[in-house]
Order: C-alpha cells, then structure tokens, then sequence
C-alpha cells in the first residue's frame, strides 16, 4: 500500500538556516500520526512543507503515488486540508459559511456553493458537532468551537490528507479531549490519514498510532508511542528529567515531569 503522503530525504532552509534535514516518512491512510518535538525542532516548518506551502530544496514528495509537482494548486487543496495553529482574528462570517470555505477548491468561476457543497458542510458541521451553531458568528463563539469550525472547513474539502499544527493550543482540558477524539473518528471512519503537531506528550501517547520525535530538524525517532516515548530518547531531545510509567487508562505511557531537576 502506497502512502497517502511520502516524503524522501527532504532538506528545508530558510537562507542559510537549515530547518529540515534528511527527512523520510510517510503516513497512511486511516492513520493517526503525530509529531513531537521542542520549540525551534521543525514542526511547524515540516507542516508547511507537507502542506505544500512550502517547497523543500531537496528532496521528493508524493500524493497518493504522486509527486507533488504533478498536482494543480486547487487539485493539491482538495486532498491535503491543513489547519495552522494560529488562525487570526474572528473573521465576519457565520459558522457555515466558515465551513463552505471547504468547498473553494471544488466551485467555478462564479464561486457559487450548489446543493452537493451545501450538503457536505452540513455533514462536516454534524460530524464536529457545530450544527447547532451554523447561523452564529466566529466571534460568539469559544475557543473550542471556533477550532471545531476550523477542522469543520477542513473536512468539507473532503481531503484525503488533515495535517494540523497544535490543534489543542490553549484549549482547555475537556476540549482538548474532544479535538482528539474527532480526529482519531475521522481516521477511524473516513480513512483519512491525519498528521499532527503536538506539545503535549501525554496526548500523543494516547491517541497515535505512531509518533515522530523531531530534534533540530532531524527525525530522532519514529515508531509505536512504546518505542517513541522511552525515557532516554524524549530527556535526550527535551534535556530534563522525566518519568516514565504505564498510565492507568490504557496500555501506553505516561509521562512526569520531574521539577527543578533539569540534565
């Protein structure tokens, strides 16, 4: 089975600054990949990339079995969703027609949403939970709803791809559980290969079927979260001292912070 996404010995630098390096991996479909890291490790860069924001100055990239470079602007938009972890300001616009902007890559040039798009946004508003906000503004709405619109949009672009930068930023606990919950159900159900940044790491243990340790724009490490998430590797990558144990909820690990004890 192909990759939904592949990428091969990808080198990214932004002038002389080398972000990426020697970079292979891929995900498939119906997989749930998230991807670790300190601050100023990469992520966000390798999202970008991913997403094809971004071009790498080394390297291949492949959609489904194909390279990237065979793919139109607006073919790409429809299999790859991404959603920054930071999306400024409340535009004013109500929450479906927030979740219709899903649908740009599909309209003609009069841009006009026909039954069909219509139809898809209320079933991406319904898998998200947001129907009943439809006719509210973004800016009526919490920070959890407003990232559950978000992923709403994205998966009215009916993608084959969701990459998501920190989709759990500044959320509170139960929303954060409910964010995670919906991707792992969108993987699950539509098969969607869905890769994500985090900072937490006890909500990759839960929730990936693999995790990427990404350190100074290297792949440290890439695996089950029981192959990953291992004492040495993560204080080696993080330099301080941690506590790993299996958690009470489930058979992966759980890690501590020790305080004031930093390697």
């Amino acid at each position: 089975m192909n990759p939904a996404v592949l990428l091969q010995q990808i080198d990214f630098a932004y002038g002389r600054a080398m972000v990426l390096q020697d970079l292979s991996f891929g995900i498939e479909s119906g997989e749930v990949l998230i991807g670790i890291g300190p601050n100023g490790s990469g992520k966000t860069t390798l999202m970008k990339v991913m997403a094809g924001i971004l071009r790498p100055q080394k390297g291949s990239r492949t959609l489904l079995g194909r390279p990237f470079s065979k793919y139109r602007r607006r073919e790409l938009a429809r299999n790859i969703a991404y959603v920054p972890q930071m999306i400024g300001g409340n535009p004013p616009f109500t929450v479906r027609e927030m979740v219709l902007m899903g649908r740009s890559p599909y309209l003609g040039m009069l841009g006009v949403e026909g039954p069909t798009d219509q139809a898809l946004a209320d079933q991406a508003m319904t898998f998200t939970g947001v129907d009943h906000l439809q006719d509210r503004h973004l800016d009526q709405l919490s920070g959890g709803e407003r990232q559950r619109v978000h992923i709403a949009r994205a998966i009215c672009q009916e993608p084959r791809v969701i990459l998501l930068d920190e989709p759990t930023a500044a959320l509170d606990l139960a929303h954060q559980i409910r964010i995670m919950d919906l991707m792992a159900r969108l993987a699950r159900e539509k098969g969607v290969a869905v890769f994500m940044v985090l900072h937490d790491i006890n909500l990759a243990a839960m929730y990936a079927g693999r995790v990427l340790l990404l350190d100074k724009g290297r792949i440290m490490s890439l695996g089950a979260p029981d192959q990953v998430l291992t004492g040495d590797s993560l204080e080696r990558v993080y330099g301080c001292n941690l506590l790993i144990d299996r958690s009470p909820v489930g058979e992966f690990p759980r890690i501590t912070l020790v305080p004031g004890n930093r390697l």
